[in-house]
């Protein structure tokens, strides 16, 4: 189907301690909020996944 692919793999840097500071609803909205971004950037740059 594709002559080539690419894969992303991500790491959210201190998320365990990030995440003991937040309400899981708060964590919720930012792992949204970077999908979010993820998605706007795949669109941007003609990116299928």
């Amino acid at each position: 189907m594709f002559d080539s692919v690419s894969i992303l793999f991500s790491d959210v840097v201190t998320f365990t301690e990030i995440c003991s500071r937040l309400t899981p609803m708060e964590v919720v909205s930012m792992l949204n909020a970077m999908y979010s971004i993820f998605d706007t950037l795949t669109e941007r740059n003609r990116v299928y996944k």
